[in-house]
């Protein structure tokens, strides 16, 4: 199950799919950011330099697949969002906030 709150934190069951949908505002209007990467980044905490997620796409879309947490154990972790313009210039559009791994009770599913 996928779960994000009205502040942003994440909580994402073990080894379960979870599409994400990124909207940025700027200057109060919509922010075209099509050609610009945009970068999602899983940590323990905010000082350590160990990513545990790192998904790096363009568009609006992200996917977290089930095999990017199926080996994790379950916690409490931080991420955030950037964006990297055609100018190199990074803009964290979601600061760091809560990204909780929970438990699951079904584990390796497959479709037979």
């Amino acid at each position: 199950m996928l779960v994000v709150d009205e502040n942003n934190n994440i909580k994402l069951t073990r080894g379960d799919t979870a599409i994400l949908t990124l909207s940025v505002k700027r200057n109060g209007s919509d922010y075209d950011f099509s050609s610009d990467l945009v970068q999602f980044t899983v940590k323990r905490n905010t000082v350590t330099e160990d990513i545990v997620i790192q998904k790096t796409f363009s568009g609006t879309s992200i996917t977290i697949d089930p095999s990017d947490t199926k080996n994790l154990q379950y916690n409490d972790m931080k991420y955030d969002v950037q964006i990297i313009n055609n100018s190199n210039e990074v803009y964290t559009v979601i600061t760091p906030h809560d990204f909780i791994l929970t438990e699951e009770v079904n584990f390796n599913v497959t479709r037979t």
